[in-house]
């Protein structure tokens, strides 16, 4: 890990320039505490049941991947809510889609 020290303000453009390139280099996942799920399938009204890969119960997921009639969501379908255990989504459009989400803290 490069360390920084200002000695001069002459020395600001070259610190700036760095962090740009380190921040650049960061991916979603270094950002949130987050986990992406396997590639799934639903065909239209199914519902299925995750295990939760993070340590407490999520608030959010982001739709990152996604084929055919993707209109998915999270859902508690099965009359569970999101736990620290199990998330649960649902493809409430008219046919099958294959998907990937990203559930977040």
């Amino acid at each position: 890990m490069a360390s920084f020290r200002i000695e001069t303000l002459k020395e600001l453009p070259r610190i700036v320039k760095e962090l740009a390139i380190g921040l650049r280099a960061l991916t979603f996942g270094d950002n949130f505490d987050s986990f992406e799920t396997a590639e799934l399938t639903l065909a239209s009204g199914a519902s299925v049941k995750v295990r939760n890969q993070l340590k407490i119960t999520p608030t959010r997921c982001i739709l990152v991947w996604a084929t055919g009639d993707a209109n998915i969501g999270a859902s508690n379908v099965t009359g569970e809510d999101w736990s620290n255990n199990f998330v649960y989504f649902k493809n409430y459009g008219s046919n099958s889609a294959t998907f990937r989400m990203v559930v977040l803290r």
